[in-house]
This record gives C-alpha cells, sequence and structure tokens, in this order.
C-alpha cells in the first residue's frame, strides 16, 4: 500500500514547529554561535518530560553543526554524548571518548587517565560545545557519583578545556545545580520544554496544528479521517496530554496498522484500536476515544498528571 508507506516516511521524517521548540531552538544556536567564535564558554539547560521534543532540539543542532574533515582530521565542533546510566566518575570521560569515535584500552584505567585522554581528543577534535542527552541519570538511583561531585566534574569539563556544555534532561537533573551553587551561578535561565498546556489558548491552537498536520499527512496520501478533526485533536490531547512524541508515535502506529489492513479510511473505531497499542502520557480512567467531545476539564487533568509525574518546578514556561 505505497499510499500508507509515503505517509509513514512523512510522519518519520516530520518535524513539527514547536511553539516552545523554535525558542529554545533559536537559544542554543546563539550560545553555540558564541562557542564557535571562540566566546567564553557557557552553561545552559534544556528540562522537560520524555517525549516533549528534547531529542529534535538535539538532532537539529546536530545537523546544522556537523563533523568536518581538516587536514584529513575529523573536527567535531559540536558533540552529542548520552550519559550513562549509572553515571560513574569513569563511565563519564569514557561516554565523552566514545561519542568522539576514540576507541579505549581493554586494561583497567584509572579515572585521572581517562580524564586526561578526554581532555587531549577532546582539544584534538577542536570541541567547543557539548550537549549532554538524558542527563537526568545523573540522578538517577544507583549511579555512583553524587549531584554535587558531577557537578564539580562538569564544571572542571568547562573551565579546563573551555567548552560550552548544554544539558538535555527530565526536570529532576536540576537537583545537581540545587546542591552545587558554583555550577549554578555559572548556568543560565533553565529553559524550560514542558508539553503543550490545554488551558492556554495560544498552546492549545499550536497543538492542534500539529494534529491537523499529521491529518494533512493521511489526506495527501488519499486516506481520509471518517469523523471531523475536533474529536482528533482531544482525543490526541487525552492520550499524549500534550506531549507530540506521543502524538508522533500515535500517528505512526495508525499508518502502520492500514498497511496492514489496506484501509482507505480511518474511523473513529480505527483510532480506538491503534491508541490501545501505544503507551499513553499516563494511566487514567479517561480513555482516549471513548468518547468524540472529550470535555477539556478531562483534557486538562491529563495534563497535570503528567506535569506531576515528571515532577515539573514550575507549570507556566512564560
Amino acid at each position: 500500500m505505497n499510499q500508507a508507506k509515503a505517509i509513514l516516511n512523512n510522519i518519520i521524517e516530520s518535524e513539527l514547529p514547536h511553539l516552545f521548540f523554535e525558542e529554545h531552538l533559536q537559544a542554543l544556536k546563539d550560545r553555540v554561535e558564541d562557542a564557535m567564535e571562540e566566546g567564553p564558554p557557557s552553561i545552559d539547560c534544556v528540562l522537560g518530560p520524555s517525549r516533549v521534543g528534547k531529542g529534535a532540539l538535539i538532532r537539529g543542532l546536530d545537523r546544522d553543526y556537523p563533523k568536518l574533515l581538516e587536514d584529513g582530521a575529523h573536527q567535531v565542533p559540536l558533540l552529542v554524548v548520552p550519559v550513562p546510566s549509572p553515571a560513574t566518575p569513569k563511565l563519564l570521560p569514557s561516554s565523552v571518548l566514545k561519542a568522539l569515535g576514540v576507541p579505549l584500552p581493554s586494561a583497567n584505567l584509572s579515572t585521572a587517565f581517562l580524564y586526561e585522554r578526554m581532555a587531549r581528543q577532546l582539544k584534538l577534535a577542536k570541541t567547543r560545545v557539548i550537549l549532554f542527552d538524558e542527563s537526568g541519570h545523573i540522578v538517577d538511583k544507583g549511579t555512583k557519583v553524587s549531584a554535587r561531585a558531577a557537578g564539580d566534574w562538569f564544571k572542571q569539563l568547562v573551565d579546563q578545556l573551555n567548552v560550552s556544555v548544554v544539558f538535555f534532561g527530565i526536570p529532576q537533573f536540576e537537583k545537581v545545580l540545587d546542591c552545587n551553587e558554583q555550577l549554578r551561578y555559572r548556568c543560565g535561565a533553565v529553559m524550560r520544554f514542558n508539553p503543550y498546556e490545554w488551558s492556554a489558548l495560544d498552546e492549545q491552537r499550536q497543538f492542534a496544528a500539529c494534529v491537523v498536520t499529521y491529518a494533512k499527512f493521511f489526506e495527501k496520501g488519499g486516506i481520509q479521517f471518517t469523523f471531523d478533526l475536533e474529536p482528533l485533536i482531544r482525543n490526541c490531547y487525552l492520550l499524549s496530554g500534550g506531549l507530540v512524541g506521543i502524538v508522533n508515535e500515535f500517528m505512526f502506529r495508525l499508518a502502520k496498522d492500514l498497511i496492514r489492513s489496506k484501509g482507505q479510511e480511518i474511523s473513529f473505531e480505527q483510532c480506538a484500536s491503534t491508541a490501545k497499542k501505544i503507551q499513553i502520557a499516563v494511566a487514567s480512567e479517561h480513555v482516549p476515544f471513548a468518547e468524540a467531545n472529550v470535555p477539556s476539564v478531562k483534557l486538562q487533568a491529563v495534563h497535570s498528571a503528567v506535569l506531576d509525574e515528571a515532577h515539573v518546578r514550575h507549570r507556566k514556561t512564560h
């Protein structure tokens, strides 16, 4: 079914404009440009619940500042480093080396040796900015480095190697800033990347625009929804709580189901069936696609539950 496969590809490749995404992306590009122009190093945090779109920010920056080949040597001006879980004093520098593509000797190495090797390789790669993904692993249970010690490690990285860092993670990462005042004072204002809030009219419209964009992918492929867009928008919010990553997963699964069934239409019942196959935002008695006209009070309750589960400190980003 070529139409559904084309829809599937559009969903996979889509990067929908997000109210906070655009704001944070521009701010981060400004920081990166400053670093590339040999400005003083900076520290920034982008914190928000899982599936809100932080990964898309990282991919966008990684794409805009690619690796270079200079005099036969690879240069990595911007480096993406997944923070290991559990984080340890040895795994932190090892993760940086792995991201650089540097092989590690099999022998048991000291923490100091790994740090020095990391420092040397970062200088050789002319790395100016490091994006630490999944920074919340620093405060995971079982982590063998304290939040304060981790903060000291990152501060040392910035000060000694003259690189800027950006932390991407869940709101709990803020504990690292809370217990390390030196890192906190060096850090810019936390960029809070929260899910769309239904009770804020501008954010509600932004969320609706995302859902409509997905619906148009299906329409361009010759596949129509057999019910109005308003019930689709409200039920997509009910299953996601405003997290666009979950909406993307739902639409992806919907396209996959169409490929299998070779259907030409999408019914309300089909959406209900697909919604049961994905992990919705929060466990709730409000079942997605059980009713067409979902009351706003239910949507606001799901959004609040998403924020509570993620331990979001401030409910509003503006």
